[in-house]
């Protein structure tokens, strides 16, 4: 019996860096919205954040990981931290921002989706 194994992507227009990358911006932007509207500490705003890049980033690029975590830091920064979008560089900053890029580009498989979740076998009846 001959065995063929097709790739198929599934996800259709979700597969395509650009719309997972908005996906991800909207997933942050009510992140961080909902941590100020329940005022919980930096501490849990970040491990949200952090949930969300993870998430966000699987099946991406390294480029495009990394860019989840750049915009998740800078939306943290600049309203959870300070207020009207200002981004501070001080060393707690600059920690956050190495965590959640780091995190983004790990997380990020190359741009190649997992196999296990993208790969059907097929066989062949002759």
């Amino acid at each position: 019996m001959n065995r063929l194994v097709a790739t198929v992507n599934s996800l259709g227009l979700l597969g395509e860096p650009g719309i997972r990358f908005g996906i991800a911006n909207a997933a942050i932007v009510i992140a961080v919205a909902t941590c100020a509207w329940l005022d919980v500490g930096t501490s849990w705003a970040l491990l949200l954040l952090a949930a969300v890049v993870i998430v966000s980033a699987s099946g991406t690029s390294f480029a495009v990981g990394g860019a989840i975590g750049l915009v998740a830091w800078a939306f943290q920064t600049g309203f959870l931290e300070n207020t009207y979008g200002l981004l501070t560089f001080y060393a707690e900053d600059l920690t956050h921002l190495c965590l959640l890029t780091v995190v983004g580009a790990i997380t990020a498989s190359g741009g190649h989706p997992h196999p296990s979740r993208h790969t059907h076998d097929t066989y062949s009846w002759r």
